[in-house]
């Protein structure tokens, strides 16, 4: 170790920066007298509150402890508050249509304004539906006046399109309330086709439409014309045990122009009756007008076409219960239109709870309920469907 004497010696060059040199070294002195400087045994020079020791082998300066003074704060550590909110409007959106867009202003979130759902027309009610993001508009006919329906588009009016059968245009496809209980055509429960000429009842009364051969032969009841052969639909009254209008039941009854039995009709229909008669046959209905109708909690099949002692109709959805009034009748299966639990059926004008719309066969348009579009020209509406006119 080198003499603790080399320390004052080297006071100038070594310590010129860090302390003042002693007493005739050129160093200034401390109020005390002293030099400010504390020169200890182990090496350490004291000068405030900061304590430097010195390598007594290289002479070399090292300090330890705190200086107490003013502290300074990084750039980087600047505290400039909470961070923003929001940036951007996207940061505040609380995906709920029907509360409106929230918007960011100031790295803020603000809500919106809730849609104004509202369409003007008197016979709509009017809701917003978060679920589909949008605003629905429910038509109700019974906001409108006698026979008017109700557009979500347009409101109450006589939004309908006539309908012809086989170039005719009969009661049940005039656009007109015939019978005066404001339902016009398939919004009357007593239609069931533009070949319907009878708003007040389900007999078709169309000259020359089948009404008159029950117990002997049979065609499609649908159509415009009476007798078989025109569209090879065959069935005889005189087959069904439950012998409406009368007949006399004969399980072996010949029909004529056919081969085929009671029971072979009931199994088979032929494809030409099928494609002929089949898109006419209103949902719940065979080909015969042998019908299913739905009434409260229960179900009765009855013969459109039954008349009473003075040949006429005495069948509507009045008095469908009534057996006198609307023959019980056995369906043929071969050609039966059944009712689905989603289709509009005959005498129903509107659709279970469960039931958002109807069903149709691929490729028809739905009708028949309130709001939804009239059938193009050149169709008509049986029982919720757009079909083409009978030809």
């Amino acid at each position: 170790m080198k003499p603790r004497h080399f320390l004052h010696s080297s006071c100038a060059s070594i310590l010129l920066l860090l302390c003042g040199c002693p007493n005739g070294a050129g160093g200034g002195l401390g109020e005390d007298g002293s030099s400010g400087i504390d020169l200890t045994a182990t090496g350490m020079v004291t000068s405030g509150t900061a304590t430097t020791a010195v390598d007594a082998d290289s002479g070399v300066m090292t300090s330890e402890g705190t200086t107490k003074g003013p502290t300074t704060t990084s750039p980087d550590s600047t505290d400039d508050g909470p961070p923003p909110e929001c940036r951007e409007a996207a940061d505040c959106d609380d995906r709920v249509f029907c509360n409106g867009a929230e918007d960011c202003l100031q790295g803020e979130c603000v809500p919106g304004e809730p849609p104004t759902c509202d369409d003007g027309h008197e016979c709509t009610t009017d809701a917003c539906d978060d679920a589909r993001g949008m605003c629905t508009h429910e038509p109700d006919d019974s906001l409108c006046g006698c026979g008017e329906t109700c557009d979500p588009q347009e409101g109450c009016g006589n939004h309908c399109v006539i309908s012809t059968c086989q170039g005719q245009v009969y009661q049940c496809g005039n656009c007109i309330d015939d019978d005066g209980d404001c339902g016009i055509d398939f919004h009357d429960d007593d239609c069931w086709g533009p070949c319907d000429n009878n708003e007040g009842g389900w007999k078709g009364n169309v000259p020359g439409q089948q009404n008159q051969s029950e117990c002997n032969i049979m065609d499609c009841y649908f159509d415009a014309n009476s007798g078989a052969g025109n569209d090879d639909c065959y069935w005889s009254h005189s087959c069904d045990p439950l012998e409406p209008t009368d007949c006399n039941y004969n399980p072996n009854y010949n029909l004529p122009g056919t081969p085929l039995g009671c029971a072979e009709l009931q199994m088979m229909q032929s494809m030409e009756c099928l494609d002929v008669c089949g898109p006419l046959v209103p949902n719940g209905c065979d080909c015969f007008g042998c019908c299913e109708v739905q009434v409260g909690m229960n179900t009765v099949t009855v013969y459109l076409g039954s008349v009473d002692a003075n040949g006429v109709g005495s069948c509507n959805i009045d008095v469908v219960e009534d057996p006198a009034a609307c023959n019980p009748c056995t369906q043929v299966g071969s050609c039966l239109n059944t009712c689905e639990t989603c289709e509009l059926c005959l005498g129903q004008q509107e659709l279970p709870p469960e039931c958002e719309e109807q069903d149709c066969p691929p490729g028809l348009q739905a009708c028949g309920l309130p709001g939804q579009d009239p059938c193009p020209a050149g169709q008509a509406c049986v029982t919720g469907c757009c079909v083409p006119n009978p030809q």
